[in-house]
């Protein structure tokens, strides 16, 4: 998700169908450890990330805010705070606030196209 490839990888099972090292390659994906954990916290949920943005600290603290569209068909921003190998803090950004922070993201990305 986050395009991350110095931090160690996990490999994600989609779906299981006996036993998973029998898994079909298609029901694999390959995901940084910070954002397999964020999957995995909201895999009981359908979730359809479309950007992630991860910033870490000098105490180990890694900051990941995620955009995606929820099982309802609506935009949510998710912010969590994950230490020590496991999410620490998670919560969800208000629906206006999220609008406004893609809407700036998408003119900074014209700016950057037209610009090029």
């Amino acid at each position: 998700m986050c395009k991350d490839d110095t931090t160690t990888l996990h490999v994600h099972h989609k779906k299981y169908s006996g036993d998973p090292w029998e898994a079909d390659n298609n029901d694999l994906i390959t995901y940084c450890k910070h954002c397999h954990a964020v999957v995995e916290h909201n895999k009981k949920e359908d979730f359809w990330p479309m950007a992630v943005i991860k910033a870490e600290s000098n105490n180990d603290i890694i900051k990941i805010i995620v955009i995606y569209i929820d099982k309802d068909f609506e935009l949510s921003i998710d912010f969590y705070l994950y230490f020590n190998d496991t999410i620490k803090y998670q919560t969800t950004i208000s629906k206006s606030c999220a609008e406004r922070i893609v809407s700036v993201i998408n003119s900074v990305e014209t700016l950057i196209y037209k610009n090029g």
